[in-house]
């Protein structure tokens, strides 16, 4: 007499039979009908997890095969900021060497390698005019990346006629006369300076350190500034003639002219400097400044109050603790100004670790979980304060 497990409604019977057969038979459906239940209760806990990843911005995406007709740039993806990178050095490029090239004769002895390099910085030109009949734009809110309305909307645009008459090569008949003032021919290269802003607000928009490099910017527009002004001072004082003008004070209505502007420029650069470093030495200094200014208001009413000693060290203690591990920062007003479905985005982000250490939240709804989190508030404790005591709950 063997003992026989029969499945009926998911629970196992235990009945008697003789066959040994029919008892190994139940038993592997037995095994079969709870590896099943298993791999059940896994999917369900895998997709609980999938949705909490997929509301952080976690979850990966589906592989896609490549197909042309649907590949578009993105104005704000990796991949055109890149490339916008590599224009803008091109266009830095020109409006560096060219006016060197036009100010000093010795210059010309490298002209094959300049022949070279505007060769390749031409190239790289007419990749750029390419790349813009694959570059989306935004129209009313949504992407447009049909190619042919994107090639539609680019040549009715004044960059493409700007780009197009940067591409006249008629810059290189200095290749072909000995002239060296045929190099300005090569100015109109100059026009993509679209391209140097381009790079400049991108790049503001995406370090971790604006104020740094806006004043990097300065000094690199002073630098060039200060290049192109001495370039000219050579190049001036060669058309007059080095050593005729032994006079120390201008004596032409040319060079008044050109000594006047270079005070203007001075001026200007000297105004600059000063307006922009202050505005930058305030704007890193606000945050602390608001802070500090919160922290005396609170000195000042415990002062007023007579709070005891112990306490007010205790206060401070926060305060400098506060500001010492980066967490002044108020929150809620900074993401106040996101819509709701951004900051509930930002929040799973922030709180997805704990969500997932929690099985409470593991089965719960969609809807609850953005409810949730969008109410989650942050509060800092001292070091070594308790949250909570043992029995208070």
């Amino acid at each position: 007499m063997r003992v026989n497990p029969i499945l009926k409604d998911g629970e196992v019977e235990v009945k008697t039979q003789a066959n040994p057969f029919v008892w190994i038979f139940g038993l592997m459906k037995l095994l079969k009908r709870s590896k099943q239940q298993k791999e059940k209760k896994e999917k369900e806990l895998k997709k609980s997890d999938s949705f909490l990843a997929g509301i952080g911005g976690d979850r990966a995406e589906e592989k896609k095969k490549f197909v042309w007709s649907e590949f578009y740039l993105d104005p704000s993806g990796d991949l055109y900021y890149y490339w916008v990178c590599l224009i803008a050095a091109s266009v830095m490029y020109n409006m560096l060497f060219i006016i060197c090239r036009l100010a000093f004769d010795q210059l010309g002895d490298y002209k094959m390698i300049f022949l070279g390099v505007d060769v390749f910085n031409d190239f790289m030109y007419w990749m750029d005019i390419l790349t813009k009949f694959y570059t989306g734009y935004l129209d009313k809110g949504l992407m447009i990346t049909d190619h042919k309305s994107i090639r539609e909307n680019y040549k009715k645009s004044a960059q493409f006629k700007t780009d197009m008459m940067s591409m006249c090569p008629i810059d290189y008949l200095q290749y072909c006369f000995d002239n060296k003032w045929l190099v300005s021919l090569r100015f109109i290269k100059c026009q993509r300076k679209y391209r140097v802003s381009e790079f400049i607000n991108k790049t503001e928009t995406r370090t971790n350190f604006p104020n740094f490099f806006r004043i990097s910017i300065m000094c690199t527009s002073i630098l060039v500034i200060i290049h192109w002004n001495g370039c000219l001072w050579y190049l001036i004082s060669g058309i007059i003639g080095f050593g005729e003008d032994r006079h120390e004070k201008p004596e032409t209505n040319f060079e008044y002219i050109f000594q006047i502007s270079n005070f203007l420029i001075g001026i200007f650069i000297f105004a600059t400097i000063v307006g922009e470093v202050g505005t930058m030495i305030s704007n890193m200094k606000a945050t602390k400044t608001e802070f500090q200014g919160r922290m005396d208001a609170l000195k000042q009413y415990m002062e007023l109050r007579s709070v005891d000693s112990d306490l007010q060290s205790k206060i401070v203690n926060w305060f400098s603790y506060l500001w010492g591990s980066k967490k002044g920062v108020d929150e809620v007003g900074v993401l106040s100004h996101l819509p709701d479905k951004l900051r509930a985005e930002i929040a799973i982000n922030v709180h997805l670790e704990t969500l997932r250490r929690v099985a409470l939240f593991r089965d719960c709804e969609k809807g609850f979980l953005v409810e949730l989190v969008l109410r989650l508030k942050p509060q800092i404790f001292s070091p070594g304060d308790y949250i909570c005591r043992k029995g208070d709950i």
